[in-house]
């Protein structure tokens, strides 16, 4: 894990080391990725959204309001590279259903 600052306040950032488990277990929404825990997740299957920043996992997490959830990814730093956990949220949505509302 290291420290850096993003959107102007000091925030931790998780390293693949500190990826023990799962990302349920392990990590929350609005934590912040390295890029190997992201290019880790981008890579284990075809994502299902991928472009500029934006990424959502292949598979459904799960099932909410009748439309399935999907891990988010967005990249809120270029170099290093950093990515921010926004949680399961609907295909092509940036925010978990729970916040929708």
């Amino acid at each position: 894990m290291f420290e850096m600052i993003i959107n102007d306040k000091k925030a931790k950032v998780m390293q693949i080391d500190d990826w023990k488990t799962s990302i349920d277990n392990d990590f929350k929404p609005g934590d912040f990725f390295d890029a190997d825990i992201a290019w880790e997740l981008i890579n284990c299957v075809p994502p299902l959204k991928f472009s500029h920043g934006y990424f959502q996992c292949g598979e459904p997490y799960s099932t909410v309001d009748g439309r399935q959830t999907y891990l988010t990814l967005i990249r809120v730093n270029k170099e290093p590279e950093v990515w921010q956990f926004l949680g399961n949220c609907h295909a092509g949505q940036m925010v978990t259903p729970d916040k929708e509302k």
